[in-house]
Order: C-alpha cells, then sequence, then structure tokens
C-alpha cells in the first residue's frame, strides 16, 4: 500500500509542477531508485556497446560501495537496478547486494546472462533479488553474432530456463530486455517465440546514442531506426498490439509504450513530454560519477568527492534536475516506460486503448508498406 500511496503523490506532484512550472523548486522530488553501473567491465563483445573494448581500472571497490549503498539509504532510495557492463562480473557483487538488502533496499540486476548457472541462480535468489532482467536481441548464430561471443546464445538460453522456475514460482521477477534498433528489426518475433514457452515476458529497450556506452563511431548510421525502416517498426508494432489482446502475460507494455516506439525514433527528444523518472531516479557510474537521472546529460557529482547528501542538495543538482525535468537536453530513451506512466496524457490515450479497440490500430497504421 505504502508504494501505491508514494506513486499516487508524486504523480499528483508531476501533474501540478507540468501546469505550473514556476512551482518546481518548491515540488521537486529527490530520488527514490537509482541505477548503478556497477562496472564498466564486461564478459560479451556487443556491436552497438564500446565498454568491452577497454578494461577498466580504478573503479569503486566494495568498501566505497558500501559506504554509498548507506547514503543511498540515507537519502531515501529504496530500490536499486545493478547493470554495467556486467555486473556479475565482479567478484565481490553478492556482498554488494548482500549489503544492499541488509540495508532494506530492493535489489533488481540487469544482466547479459552470460555468467548464470544453477549455482549462481539460486545464490542471488537467497540473497533476496527481486528482480532480474536479461537481454536477448536475437537468437542462435545471430544472437552470437550481436553479442560477440560464439555459443553466448546457449549459455544465454540456458539461464532462462533456470530462471523461469523462479518466475513461477514468483520468487522472482524475471523478463528479457531486447533492444530494439536496425539490426534487431527482423528478430524480435524469433526472440518472442523463444521465450514465450518459459513464461517470461519480453519488455523493449530503445537504441539510444545519448549514454556513454553507446557511443561508438558511426552508431546512430548504423543502427538507429530511421523512415526506411518504419514499415517494418510498424510490423513490430502490430505483432505486441496483438500478442498483448491475446495474453497479457506476453509482455509489460502498455498499448501507450508499444506506440511510443514509433514516435521516439522520429523524435527522440519529445520536448512536450517531461522527464519524469529523472526526477525519481538516479543514474551512477562504477567510479562514483553521479549522472542524475538519465545519462545524456553527463557527469554533475562525483561521490568519491562528496557525500551524496551534498550533492543532492547543491545548486549545481537542482539545476541540471529542473533541466532534465524541462528537456533541456538532447533525448532519450532511458526510462521511457517510467516517464510514460506518469504522464497523465498517456494515461487518457491509455484509456482510449483500452475501452476502444479500433483506435489501437493507430499505433502501426499509416505507414507506407
Amino acid at each position: 500500500m505504502a508504494v501505491n500511496i508514494r506513486k499516487l503523490t508524486t504523480f499528483a506532484r508531476f501533474a501540478i509542477i507540468k501546469a505550473a512550472p514556476f512551482l518546481w523548486p518548491v515540488m521537486a522530488l529527490r530520488p527514490y531508485s537509482a541505477t548503478i553501473n556497477i562496472t564498466d567491465n564486461c564478459c560479451l563483445k556487443c556491436v552497438m556497446c564500446n565498454q568491452w573494448q577497454t578494461y577498466h581500472k580504478d573503479e569503486l571497490s566494495k568498501d566505497e560501495w558500501m559506504r554509498i549503498l548507506g547514503e543511498l539509504y540515507v537519502c531515501g532510495v529504496r530500490e536499486i537496478n545493478l547493470t554495467g557492463g556486467e555486473p556479475l562480473c565482479r567478484s565481490d557483487i553478492f556482498e554488494i547486494i548482500a549489503e544492499a538488502v541488509r540495508l532494506g533496499i530492493k535489489v533488481g540486476v540487469s544482466s547479459n546472462g552470460d555468467m548464470i548457472d544453477d549455482e549462481m541462480a539460486d545464490q542471488l535468489l537467497r540473497l533476496g533479488v527481486k528482480d532480474i532482467t536479461i537481454s536477448v536481441d536475437a537468437i542462435g548464430l545471430e544472437y552470437d553474432r550481436l553479442r560477440g561471443v560464439k555459443g553466448a546464445y546457449q549459455r544465454v538460453y540456458r539461464a532462462l530456463e533456470i530462471l523461469s522456475a523462479y518466475n513461477r514460482d514468483r520468487r522472482m521477477s524475471v523478463l528479457v530486455a531486447f533492444v530494439l534498433m536496425k539490426d534487431t528489426l527482423t528478430s524480435y518475433k524469433e526472440v518472442v517465440n523463444a521465450v514465450s514457452p518459459l513464461g517470461i515476458p519480453v519488455v523493449v529497450n530503445l537504441f539510444d546514442t545519448s549514454p556513454y556506452f553507446f557511443q561508438i563511431k558511426g552508431a546512430r548510421e548504423r543502427f538507429w531506426v530511421t523512415e526506411k525502416e518504419m514499415s517494418r517498426l510498424a510490423d513490430l508494432q502490430q505483432f505486441f498490439v496483438e500478442q498483448i489482446q491475446i495474453a497479457s502475460v506476453f509482455t509489460k507494455h502498455r498499448f501507450v509504450d508499444i506506440d511510443f516506439f514509433k514516435r521516439y525514433f522520429r523524435d527522440p527528444l519529445q520536448k512536450d513530454l517531461p522527464c519524469y523518472v529523472s526526477q525519481i531516479r538516479l543514474n551512477i557510474g562504477p567510479k562514483g560519477q553521479i549522472f542524475g537521472g538519465c545519462w545524456s546529460l553527463g557527469v554533475h557529482g562525483d561521490l568519491r568527492k562528496n557525500r551524496l547528501q551534498e550533492i543532492l542538495k547543491s545548486k549545481a543538482y537542482r539545476a541540471i534536475q529542473q533541466k532534465m525535468f524541462n528537456k533541456q537536453c538532447p533525448g532519450c530513451s532511458c526510462g521511457y516506460i517510467t516517464t510514460l506512466n506518469y504522464s497523465l496524457g498517456n494515461w487518457v490515450k491509455e484509456l482510449v486503448y483500452r475501452a476502444f479497440p479500433s483506435a489501437r490500430r493507430g499505433i502501426y497504421a499509416g505507414v507506407k508498406k
């Protein structure tokens, strides 16, 4: 109940700020969740990512993370998602997770799944990890090509089989994250068909060139979905809409999320949609960098030099937080589902889609085949 009240209160405050932007200084929220790139090192070599190309040194030690977890808790953060790189590459990851759970912080993990076997899955469950997301963008040899390592698909699918039992028993929430980009526009049905028998829902991450880990030469030209690919994107949207109508367990997406795919690739800024996720979430890098609620505006705090409490209270941080809310940024897809979830206009649109099935055709119609 407490979570529902918090979300309702947050929704109301966002609605007030949207209607009266001058009230932001007195209505702004402190973040209650954090996405933590616990390491930039990785065991795969994904074609759209640059993190694996260098071995990253001087990342925060276990003791530094223990201190920061305490600071996060004191500042009101009650949910964290550990990602990377590959978070499970850290030899001390279990100790870090255990400390977060001990403090009363809900822990989720985003992983490529390559290192997860029966023993590791059991350890994550026993430690109290509540959510785990595994990235799957294709199957078989095509997955191996995208992820840059031969035999990786066999290992990740085995990880999904192991985790699916936890998901069925509701001991852990498991998701498959599908990165939507030019290279994956033809593989989504294969991914869905592969994971559906396991009972694991699929969510779509929209390719984004603003995070530092996706800033590789020629990334936009190579991976961005352009007008030339819009008909194939419309096919994907139609597939998702139809699957939701058949079985809601297929995905966690709402109709407005699916509608957003095309809108985003045509205009990643979406100026009229405030960045709500940046107001309730922190992004933290592996060396203690504070990125705020998204990656696109760079670093504006250093946890090796300052306490989190000091950073959150600083004029510089509050200024950048307001800048993110007002979309004075390049635009990105970071946390787009959360942002849509706090948008009153999109809630109204969702109600229309649910009440009038014929309206759903507008999500994918209108693109010349």
